[in-house]
């Protein structure tokens, strides 16, 4: 079963933010070609940044296979055994205690896997890929779940 990643307003934000500068170079480089040849340089490494972040932005996933659970965003990607997760903790918080964060929003899931391995994931539909990992692993932890469905499930 595969989730998209949720999204927030500031994941929107980072491509306005990024538009304007973007358009006006552009601007200038179509309106004077000689003039905007120092400019060339940025404007190649913020396109090039642009396109990257569209690109992980399309392309974050999170799917549940048999007894792994991948992800991906861009071009990084990985695996979990997920016999080998010990908690899963929803966060809420703008700030994130997890090294790997693999999601376009503040709000997500903890997951804490091996013996001190975590990675941060966002999906869309979070109780639905919660029991469906607690389907596969019922001896995970649960800690400050969001809804009621899921309390019911622990």
């Amino acid at each position: 079963m595969t989730y998209e990643s949720a999204y927030n307003k500031f994941s929107y934000l980072i491509f306005i933010v990024l538009s304007f500068p973007l358009g006006a170079l552009i601007y200038i480089y179509l309106t004077e070609p000689e003039e905007s040849k120092p400019c060339l340089i940025f404007g190649v490494l913020l396109m090039s940044l642009f396109l990257f972040l569209l690109h992980a932005y399309k392309n974050t996933r999170y799917t549940i296979n048999k007894d792994f659970l991948t992800y991906q965003m861009s071009f990084f990607h990985g695996k979990i055994d997920i016999q080998k997760i010990r908690k899963i903790e929803y966060n809420n918080s703008i700030f994130v205690n997890s090294i790997l964060k693999i999601g376009w929003s503040h709000k997500g899931l903890i997951i804490t896997y091996n013996n001190y391995d975590d990675i941060f994931l966002a999906p869309k539909n979070k109780e639905d890929f919660v029991i469906q990992i607690l389907k596969i692993n019922p001896r995970i932890k649960i800690e400050n779940p969001a809804n009621q469905e899921i309390k019911n499930e622990i």
